[in-house]
C-alpha cells in the first residue's frame, strides 16, 4: 500500500526569492558603508599626513618583540638623514640624541617596557651638520589580551623655534630684571580691580625698608598703612585718569608713603596703562617711582629763602626810600646854596672861589643824577616806574639832549653831530625817559671819547616787523671802542668792563643798565657795534607808532 503526500511549494518559492533578494540588498548596502569607511579612512590618513607634515611631525613605531624601529620619511628629514640611512635599530636613534638627553631616551623605552603610559618627553637632536634641534616626543602603547606592550607609536615634532622663543623671552626678561634691580626707581605693576601689586623691584627696600615680598603681602592694605592720609583721597581722581588715558599716556602722581622707620617719603611716579579687561577698564598699571624727599626739603628751603629775600627786598626798598630823602635834602640846600653863590646874589668871588664853588655846585649835581639812576633802576626791578607817554618832537629831543652835554664836548673840543633822516616827526614815548637815556649814552660818549674827537646823534626809520616800523636812534662816537669779549659785560649794574677805567673815567657803572632798563619798558631794544681804537655806536630802536594804537 502506498500513500502519497502532495505539499504546495508555490508559496515556499516566492519567499524564497524574497529572501535572496533583501541579502542581495544587505550585502550592497554593506559594501556600500565598507566603500564609505575606506573614503572615510583614506580622508582620515590623508589629513593625519597633511596635519604630520604641515607640523613637521615625524611618525615612529617600535615593535617590543623584534626590537624593530621605524621611522617616516619626515623623521628622517627631522634628523637630517636619508632613509637609506636609517637600518632600523634602536642605536640608531640613540646616536643623534644629544649626550645629556640621552637618559630622556632610555627612560622613554623602560616605561615602554614597564607598561608605563607615558606621552610627552623632549630632548635634543645633533644633526650631521653640527646644529641642534629641539625636539617634543608624544607616544602611546599598544598591548595585548594579557596586557602586554607589543607596541609603541610615537610623533616627534620639531620644536626649535619654540625653544629658541622661550630661550628669548626668558633672556629678555632677565635683562629687565636686571635692569629693574639695579635702578634707582621704583618699578610695579599694580592691579588696580584687585588692588594690590603683582610686582615691585628690590629698590623698594632702599626706597621705604621693605622686601617686595612684604609689600605684596600687605595687598589691599597697602596705601591704608603707608600712605599719607592726606594723600590716600586722591588715588580714585589718579585712577579716573588712568582709565580716561590713552595707550602710551603717562599720568603723574606725588604722594608721600612711610618708610618703615616711620619717617614720610615723597615719591613722584609715572603711571601708564599696562593691560585693560575685556569692559575697557583699566586692569594693570605700570610705573616707576623715584623718591624726590630732599628735592621736596630743597623746595621748601628755597622757598623759605625766597620769603626771606622778599622781606629783605622790601627792608632794602624802604632804606633806599628814606635814605633818598636824607641824601636829597641836604643836596637840594648846596646846590640850591651854590647856586645862589655863584648868580653872585651875595656879592662877588674872586676867581680861586668862584672855581671852588663850581666844583661844590657840579658834584653835588652829580651826586644827584646817581642817586635818582640808582633809585630809577630800583624802582624799575620792583615794576614801579610807570611811564608817561606822549607824542614827541624828534628833533626837539635831540637838541635837548644835545645841549645837555655841550659843555664837556667843548671843554675836550669835540664836534657834535645831529642828523635825523626826512619824514621823522613825531614819535609815542615817555620824553623824560628816553631824553634820560640819550643823555646818558651821550655822556658816556663824551668821557671815553678823547679830546678833538666826534660824537654824532643819528635818527632814522628802521625795519619794519609786522607792519610796525622802527625808528633807530644811533649815539656814534671817536673814542676807545670796546672789545667782543667785553662787550658782554654791558648793561649790568655797577660794571666796568676794565678796573683800569675807574681810575681814568668818573662813574657807576649804572649809566647803561638803565637804558637798557627804560628802552625795554618801551617795548624797545638796544644794541651795540664797536672796535677798538676806533670807537662806538650805541642804537636803540623804539616802535614808531605815533599813538599807542598805531
Amino acid at each position: 500500500m502506498s500513500v502519497s503526500v502532495i505539499k504546495d511549494v508555490s508559496q515556499s518559492t516566492g519567499e524564497h526569492d524574497q529572501t535572496v533578494q533583501r541579502l542581495q540588498q544587505r550585502n550592497q548596502e554593506l559594501e556600500r558603508q565598507l566603500a564609505e569607511r575606506t573614503q572615510s579612512l583614506q580622508a582620515s590618513e590623508q589629513r593625519l599626513q597633511l596635519a604630520l607634515h604641515s607640523g613637521q611631525m615625524g611618525l615612529w613605531e617600535w615593535d617590543v618583540a623584534t626590537d624593530k624601529l621605524s621611522w617616516d620619511e619626515r623623521m628622517c628629514s627631522l634628523y637630517s638623514i636619508r632613509p637609506e640611512e636609517f637600518t632600523g635599530r634602536y642605536t640608531d636613534w640613540e646616536r643623534h640624541i644629544h649626550p645629556k638627553d640621552l637618559a630622556i631616551l632610555k627612560q622613554m623605552k623602560a616605561n615602554g617596557l614597564q607598561h608605563r603610559f607615558v606621552t610627552l618627553a623632549e630632548f635634543r637632536v645633533i644633526c650631521p651638520d653640527g646644529t641642534t634641534r629641539h625636539i617634543s616626543n608624544s607616544y602611546l602603547l599598544q598591548s595585548n589580551d594579557q596586557g602586554e606592550v607589543q607596541r609603541v607609536i610615537g610623533i616627534n615634532m620639531d620644536i626649535t623655534a619654540r625653544k629658541q622663543a622661550e630661550l628669548a623671552l626668558q633672556n629678555s626678561q632677565q635683562f629687565i630684571q636686571q635692569i629693574a634691580d639695579v635702578s634707582s626707581n621704583l618699578f610695579y605693576l599694580y592691579d588696580l580691580q584687585e588692588q594690590r601689586n603683582v610686582y615691585v623691584n628690590q629698590t623698594i627696600s632702599t626706597v621705604l625698608g621693605y622686601t617686595s615680598s612684604e609689600i605684596q603681602a600687605m595687598g589691599k592694605n597697602l596705601f591704608h598703612w603707608l600712605m599719607h592720609p592726606d594723600d590716600l583721597g586722591r588715588i580714585p581722581e589718579q585712577v579716573k585718569r588712568l582709565n580716561q588715558s590713552r595707550e602710551g599716556e603717562i599720568q603723574e602722581f606725588e604722594y608721600r608713603m612711610r618708610h618703615a622707620d616711620g619717617e614720610w617719603h615723597w615719591l613722584y611716579s609715572r603711571d601708564a596703562v599696562f593691560s585693560r579687561d575685556d569692559t575697557g577698564q583699566v586692569k594693570l598699571a605700570i610705573g616707576a617711582a623715584q623718591d624726590v624727599s630732599l628735592l621736596k626739603k630743597l623746595e621748601a628751603q628755597l622757598e623759605e629763602h625766597k620769603v626771606k629775600l622778599a622781606q629783605v627786598n622790601r627792608a632794602k626798598d624802604e632804606f633806599l626810600a628814606n635814605m633818598s630823602h636824607e641824601l636829597r635834602t641836604p643836596l637840594t640846600a648846596i646846590l640850591g646854596m651854590s647856586s645862589a653863590l655863584l648868580e653872585g646874589i651875595f656879592g662877588d668871588f674872586n676867581p680861586n672861589q668862584q672855581h671852588y664853588l663850581e666844583a661844590i655846585h657840579n658834584s653835588g649835581q652829580h651826586l644827584l643824577e646817581i642817586i635818582n639812576d640808582l633809585l630809577d633802576l630800583y624802582r624799575i626791578a620792583a615794576g614801579d616806574l610807570e611811564l608817561n607817554m606822549s607824542l614827541v618832537s624828534i628833533r626837539e629831543l635831540c637838541l635837548s639832549s644835545l645841549e645837555m652835554i655841550q659843555q664837556p664836548s667843548l671843554e675836550k673840543q669835540m664836534q657834535l653831530n645831529m642828523i635825523i633822516a626826512p619824514n621823522l616827526d613825531l614819535i609815542w614815548m615817555d620824553e623824560h625817559r628816553i631824553r634820560q637815556v640819550l643823555k646818558n649814552l651821550l655822556s658816556n660818549a663824551v668821557k671815553f671819547t678823547p679830546s678833538g674827537g666826534q660824537i654824532t646823534l643819528e635818527v632814522n626809520l628802521g625795519r619794519v616787523f609786522s607792519e610796525t616800523s622802527q625808528i633807530e636812534f644811533m649815539v656814534k662816537d671817536t673814542g676807545i671802542g670796546i672789545a667782543p669779549e667785553d662787550q658782554l659785560k654791558l648793561f649790568q649794574p655797577f660794571v666796568q668792563i676794565d678796573s683800569s677805567l675807574n681810575r681814568r673815567y668818573d662813574g657807576t657803572g649804572i649809566e647803561l643798565a638803565l637804558v637798557k632798563q627804560i628802552v625795554e619798558l618801551h617795548g624797545g631794544s638796544v644794541s651795540l657795534t664797536s672796535q677798538v681804537g676806533v670807537g662806538s655806536c650805541f642804537t636803540v630802536r623804539l616802535p614808531g607808532g605815533m599813538s599807542p594804537n598805531e
